[in-house]
């Protein structure tokens, strides 16, 4: 009705809700991008994280592997010892 009484007036209200549907919008469209940017950057710090503890248990498997052995061989060599004692 009112567009009817002055289509100038209703041409300004249209153009000014078309240019705030228009900024809401490219709002939501730069958080929509902010977040899988925020997304993606945590998963590839993880992806890297991940790859940095695989690159350090092989470079530290054989140190691991050692120590492990030599811990072995003093508590059964303790438990050798242990069971000569009780005979």
């Amino acid at each position: 009705m009112i567009r009817a009484l002055n289509p100038s007036i209703m041409l300004a209200y249209d153009k000014y809700f078309l240019k705030k549907l228009l900024h809401f919008e490219k709002s939501i469209k730069l958080e929509v991008e902010r977040k899988v940017a925020e997304e993606s950057g945590r998963v590839s710090r993880e992806i890297s994280d991940a790859s940095r503890v695989s690159q350090a248990n092989v470079s530290f498997a054989p140190l691991l592997v050692a120590v492990s052995q030599s811990v072995i061989q003093r508590r059964v060599g303790a438990g050798i010892r242990r069971n000569r004692s009780n005979r």
